[in-house]
């Protein structure tokens, strides 16, 4: 049977309400927005990992209210929420959340 992306969310959710996720071993307060295609993580959070390089991205990135966030680049996180653990693409930008999951993430997650 497959899940749908509600159910998915809503396994997601409980997940993250049972223990923190961890972004590379370092456990992060992520946000399930199904209304970014991206998942992302704070420049803040990002400066707390080991040296990871970010490749250059020419994506934007655009918030809810309509402006441009300043992204720093992307690269390859490993994410564990519960005992999932999903490799993804994840663009670090200045955002003043943790981290946002998106619906590349919520996709993947099994």
């Amino acid at each position: 049977m497959t899940q749908t992306l509600q159910d998915k969310i809503q396994s997601l959710e409980k997940r993250i309400e049972e223990k923190d996720p961890d972004v590379n071993g370092l456990k992060t307060k992520l946000l399930i927005d199904t209304g970014t295609s991206l998942t992302l993580l704070s420049k803040r959070m990002y400066d707390r990992l080991p040296d990871k390089p970010l490749e250059e991205s020419r994506q934007f990135i655009t918030s809810a209210s309509g402006s441009r966030l300043c992204q720093h680049g992307k690269a390859d996180f490993v994410i564990e929420i519960g005992r999932s653990r999903e490799t993804v693409e994840i663009m670090v930008a200045d955002i003043s959340v943790d981290g946002i999951l998106g619906l590349d993430l919520l996709k993947a997650c099994k």
